[in-house]
C-alpha cells in the first residue's frame, strides 16, 4: 500500500469507503457457495459487484476506462482498513444508455464496485433487487436499462464494457496519452 507524502491530502480530508465485505465475514469455502467463489477472485475480478456501500465506482483495471482524467488525490478506506489513493477518475461505459461516470482508479483494490447510491443519480434510473436479478429501469421512461443475475449471493455485472474492446484514453493536465493493454 502506498504511503503518505508530501503530495497527499491533509488528515482531514475525507476519506471515502469501498465495499461491505470485510476478511472476517466471509463465509467458510468448505461450506458455502459464496465463500467458494470469494476464494476463487480471479472469476469475479473483471465483473462488476452492485454494491450499497460504497460512495463512489471503483475499478481496478484502467484497460475498462473509456477516458480517465488526472484528478486531486481522494483517501479510499478499503475493506481490509487500509487507505489507498485515486489518482484518476474516469468513464466506463457498457452502452450508450448503461454507463459509470467518475468511476475511480484503483489498481491496488482487486474488484470493480458499482456505487447503488451513485448509479442512481447518475443514470437518475431505479434498481428493483429480487433474490434472483437486480433489473435496473431508467425512471422517466420505465426503460428497463438492464438485467443483472445472482451469482453466488452477489449481484454480478459479468458483461464486457464495451471501451474494453478499444484502447481507453488517459488525460492529464497537458498531456493525452493512448493506453496500451496487450490483453486487448
Amino acid at each position: 500500500m502506498r504511503q503518505p507524502n508530501l503530495e497527499d491530502p491533509a488528515p482531514h480530508t475525507q476519506i471515502n469507503q469501498v465495499g461491505t465485505f470485510f476478511a472476517d465475514e466471509i463465509p467458510n469455502t468448505e461450506q458455502s457457495s459464496t465463500g467458494k467463489f470469494l476464494s476463487s477472485l480471479s472469476a469475479i475480478k473483471e465483473s462488476w459487484i452492485i454494491d450499497s456501500g460504497p460512495i463512489d465506482h471503483v475499478c481496478h483495471n484502467l484497460s475498462i476506462f473509456t477516458t480517465c482524467t488526472k484528478i486531486k488525490l481522494v483517501l479510499i478506506s478499503v475493506p481490509n482498513g487500509q487507505t489507498v489513493y485515486a489518482k484518476y477518475s474516469g468513464l466506463v461505459r457498457f452502452s450508450d444508455k448503461f454507463y459509470f461516470s467518475d468511476v475511480l482508479y484503483v489498481p491496488h483494490f482487486q474488484l470493480n464496485l458499482i456505487s447503488v447510491s451513485k448509479l442512481t443519480h447518475q443514470l437518475k434510473c431505479t434498481l428493483t433487487f429480487t433474490s434472483t436479478h437486480c433489473i435496473i429501469q431508467e425512471n422517466l421512461t420505465q426503460e428497463r436499462i438492464g438485467t443483472v443475475k445472482v451469482t453466488a449471493d452477489l449481484y454480478l455485472v459479468t458483461t464486457l464494457p464495451a471501451s474494453s474492446r478499444s484502447k481507453p484514453h488517459c488525460f492529464a493536465p497537458f498531456i493525452i496519452c493512448n493506453i496500451t493493454d496487450k490483453t486487448l
